[in-house]
């Protein structure tokens, strides 16, 4: 759903994947709308929205990026550059020993990270994994944000109808 003016609102076409929910949207630096979702696989994916056409882009399956995309994603701009390129932090869980995972079930939804990537036109590349929890802890349903000296708050359950919480340091702060 969008709208550009504030006051009229329109839904676009839906996009062309198995299925998807739980979308986190970051605004890559030439307009494009990044889409991180929820989906079925083992693997972080995401989809890109072009504003001045109203069309969506083919999913992306990063194959490298191991985790559990079956639980709710966050995804943040962070403010500053690295070596000129924008950067995107994304957070979730990475699956039982960090191997990825399918499953909804709390007993998968395992050792938080937030992967650090830059971004050069639409190219993104990892950079970095800051691991939030280890040792096949639950990590569901996180929520990151920037706070003013540039480090990273990050809010997440832990357990079931708990949450955990920590700060991490961007290595480019």
């Amino acid at each position: 759903v969008y709208s550009t003016d504030g006051k009229n609102w329109s839904r676009t076409e839906e996009f062309n994947h198995n299925w998807a929910s739980e979308a986190a949207v970051v605004e890559l630096s030439d307009g494009t709308l990044r889409f991180f979702f929820r989906n079925g696989t083992t693997n972080l994916c995401y989809v890109d929205y072009n504003l001045s056409n109203h069309t969506w882009g083919s999913a992306v399956t990063m194959s490298n990026i191991d985790t559990n995309s079956n639980t709710q994603i966050s995804a943040i701009t962070y403010s500053k550059t690295a070596n000129g390129k924008q950067v995107i932090l994304v957070s979730c869980p990475t699956g039982r020993n960090r191997a990825g995972s399918n499953s909804s079930s709390g007993g998968e939804r395992l050792n938080g990270s937030i992967f650090v990537f830059t971004v050069d036109g639409k190219t993104m590349s990892l950079e970095e994994t800051i691991e939030v929890n280890s040792g096949n802890v639950q990590f569901m349903y996180s929520c990151l944000t920037e706070r003013s000296d540039g480090s990273v708050a990050i809010l997440f359950e832990d357990k079931e109808n708990a949450w955990g919480t920590g700060i991490a340091t961007i290595p480019w702060t």
